[in-house]
């Protein structure tokens, strides 16, 4: 929980240095915020309750060479952000909000398609998990450049990526 806890903190305070950066409205650097500390909760909520299918879960990642998603779908039933996205929407949060988190890995499955909370959660999982895994490609894998090109802001990510530098993960921000 404490790593699940450190990379949402590290999310959330990228989130909003990039929504800052590209001078969106404070609404939107707030949501964006929050969601970055949000969006992993599905993933604790199953953790917590369920830790032997979480320990399944885990075990099917390691030894399977297939996508987080699919991985989630089979084991839980659902994605872990489907199930935080509904517990968010249960406590009244703000849709951009509790979008952020349903399509925090798939933005592009999202009807919105303008920058919002979304994108900069996005962006920063993304760049977060590439950099504890030692390293940052040019354009990550998970990085979904469609829904980039469609609100217009594929070419900002190189900015993005230098924001990231900026940072010190290990103390969240």
């Amino acid at each position: 929980t404490g790593k699940i806890w450190k990379h949402s903190i590290n999310v959330a305070e990228l989130a909003m240095a990039l929504a800052k950066v590209e001078k969106v409205k404070c609404d939107i650097e707030n949501y964006s915020f929050t969601a970055g500390l949000l969006h992993e909760i599905g993933k604790m909520i199953v953790l917590v309750n369920l830790p032997e299918m979480y320990q399944e879960y885990l075990l099917k990642l390691e030894a399977d060479n297939r996508n987080e998603l699919e991985i989630e779908k089979e084991v839980f039933g659902s994605s872990c952000a489907q199930v935080g996205a509904y517990l968010i929407g249960l406590w009244g949060l703000p849709d951009p909000i509790v979008e952020a988190i349903i399509y925090h890995e798939t933005p592009s499955k999202c009807i919105s398609k303008s920058p919002s909370a979304l994108t900069f959660v996005h962006v920063a999982n993304v760049l977060v998990q590439g950099s504890v895994e030692g390293y940052i490609q040019e354009i990550p894998d998970k990085l979904d450049q469609k829904y980039l090109e469609e609100i217009g802001m594929l070419d900002r990510f190189s900015k993005w990526k230098k924001i990231l530098m900026e940072f010190d993960l290990e103390n969240g921000g």
